[in-house]
């Protein structure tokens, strides 16, 4: 949604509980994620698929945030 237009990129992104649902699939979406939901607390779903990805590195990135 964010990639229609300028108008709905600053819709989207200026509402924090919309980027609260992290799948840690790959490190530049939780990176996007985790600065798009500021404060708000994150909601994290570690699933094994048979795709390839380094979800451990974009796990680490939500440590932080972790209370």
């Amino acid at each position: 949604m964010t990639h229609i237009c300028r108008g709905w990129r600053e819709l989207f992104t200026s509402h924090p509980l919309l980027w609260t649902r992290l799948d840690c699939i790959s490190v530049d979406k939780t990176k996007v994620y985790i600065e798009c939901s500021k404060s708000s607390p994150l909601e994290i779903s570690l699933m094994q698929t048979n795709d390839t990805f380094d979800w451990e590195e974009a796990f680490i990135l939500t440590v932080p945030h972790i209370g």
